[in-house]
């Protein structure tokens, strides 16, 4: 039991970095798996969402829907979850600065913006995959595994998290 009388399972496992248990990082691979399985996810709305629009547009409008829709979808489960659905699966979350349970709407638009990068006609993809390795190449050199999208927002970090025991 702590001074303020809650038990470490009240606190999902989460402690404030610099403690004795503190939160393991999570592995560029689990990263990329929850991404992978975010991105199946947004796809699938996303298709949903572009079907009653005239084909005619083209694929800007399908990378506008789908740059839009994942800035969204990162926004609010981080928000409000601290992991989006992916992330969850694999086991992983989203911690704010100084361990705070999940990061602001600042701080999470901050450590997304760069999803919406595809929505740039004719050098979007481009510009979205060099960011994506960009961010890939800075989580597996630090030591702390966060990525410049991270160390931008403030300091947030997508660490290890215990799943509940029920």
């Amino acid at each position: 039991m702590s001074n303020d009388g809650t038990g470490p399972e009240d606190r999902r496992g989460i402690e404030p970095s610099g403690s004795h248990l503190d939160p393991q990082p999570a592995t560029l691979t689990s990263r990329c798996a929850a991404r992978l399985v975010d991105g199946v996810i947004v796809l699938v709305f996303a298709m949903i969402v572009r079907a009653p629009i005239h084909i005619g547009q083209g694929l800007y409008v399908t990378a506008l829907v789908f740059g839009v829709l994942t800035f969204a979808y990162f926004l609010v489960y981080e928000t409000t979850q601290g992991c989006t659905l992916g992330k969850k699966l694999i086991g992983i979350c989203v911690l704010g600065p100084d361990s705070a349970p999940r990061p602001t709407v600042r701080q999470s638009a901050v450590r997304n913006a760069f999803t919406l990068l595809s929505v740039i006609p004719y050098v979007g993809a481009l510009f979205s995959m060099t960011a994506y390795i960009l961010i890939a190449s800075t989580i597996a050199s630090d030591a702390g595994k966060q990525g410049m999208h991270d160390r931008l927002a403030g300091g947030t970090r997508v660490v290890k998290c215990p799943r509940p025991n029920h």
